[in-house]
């Protein structure tokens, strides 16, 4: 009997630990599991991460090379109108009674004054 009474003691001491081992248990399962989440979460996020760095450099490097070309188109339009200018002499017409001279034609087509003698 005393014996029975002992080991019913022990139990009943041993009781609010077991409970309080298993619920520590049972949180140490819930984060478990959160973490494992968190990480694949985190491995996902920096997959798509890349992947999007990636992409904006490559749409970067495309858009440079793009306004590379257009400047170097621009320069050679300005190298080839360049190359033809300053007009002709023959161009040149000069107002009576002031010295100064005015350029027919100069520039583009249509632009600039036209004077007529």
């Amino acid at each position: 009997m005393m014996e029975s009474l002992k080991q019913q003691i022990q139990v009943d001491m041993e009781k609010p630990f077991r409970e309080k081992v298993a619920e520590i248990d049972g949180e140490l399962d819930k984060s478990r599991s959160d973490y494992k989440k968190l990480k694949y979460d985190y491995t996902f996020l920096k997959l798509e991460f890349e992947h999007q760095s990636a992409e904006h450099k490559r749409v970067v490097n495309e858009m440079t090379l793009r306004y590379e070309a257009e400047v170097s188109a621009i320069d050679g339009k300005i190298l080839q109108q360049q190359a033809v200018w300053p007009p002709d002499s023959a161009d040149t017409v000069y107002l009576p009674g002031t010295g100064e001279s005015v350029i027919s034609g100069a520039g583009p087509p249509g632009w600039g004054p036209s004077i007529a003698c």
